[in-house]
């Protein structure tokens, strides 16, 4: 299998060369997110394709690519993902479309990252033995932390969508009524 090669410089040892170009969403300094893809230090502006009509043929609704999130156009399904990446890799690869889509490309450090999608709702699992025996202290303090059920099968939880964040940004500590020396007390918990 022949290694594909971009028009754009992308170091040897970066994680997204030509061949992996993952989705997210991004803002330019002082713009609208939108979705990106990564190519080496930069990201191609999958909008200003589209509104080039550089992704016309791939069969993706107009102004899917400009949204805050990735839920419409991942909710096209497979096809549609495996087409717009195929049409991105044509494109990156294809001298002939290098001007064509110069336009697109931004410095990965200018943009600020945003979660990709608006999550709704997600189930959670206790994934390791030290994650399920320390929520079980927790849980039922004095008792045996662990469920007998948690070595025979996959014990999930539902999650707080609202935790979910984006991994550049702050996570403030919230405070609660915390128990010090048997009486309550206001604090970061």
């Amino acid at each position: 299998m022949s290694e594909l090669v971009s028009w754009l410089s992308v170091r040897a040892d970066s994680p997204f060369p030509v061949e992996n170009l993952p989705f997210g969403v991004a803002s330019p300094p002082g713009g609208a997110p939108g979705a990106v893809v990564a190519l080496g230090d930069h990201a191609v502006v999958l909008a200003t394709l589209a509104d080039a009509g550089l992704l016309d043929a791939i069969g993706v609704p107009r102004g899917v690519f400009a949204e805050a999130t990735l839920n419409r156009f991942l909710a096209l399904g497979r096809d549609a993902w495996r087409a717009t990446r195929a049409r991105l890799t044509e494109l990156l690869i294809d001298r002939a479309m290098r001007e064509r889509v110069l336009p697109a490309l931004v410095s990965r450090s200018a943009l600020s990252m945003r979660l990709p999608i608006a999550i709704g709702d997600y189930v959670d699992f206790y994934s390791s033995i030290h994650h399920a025996t320390n929520l079980g202290r927790l849980f039922r303090p004095g008792d045996e932390p662990l469920l007998p059920n948690w070595r025979r099968l996959p014990v999930g939880y539902h999650g707080r969508s609202g935790t979910v964040i984006a991994s550049d940004e702050a996570v403030f500590r919230p405070s609660g009524l915390v128990s010090v020396d048997g009486e309550p007390a206001y604090q970061p918990s």
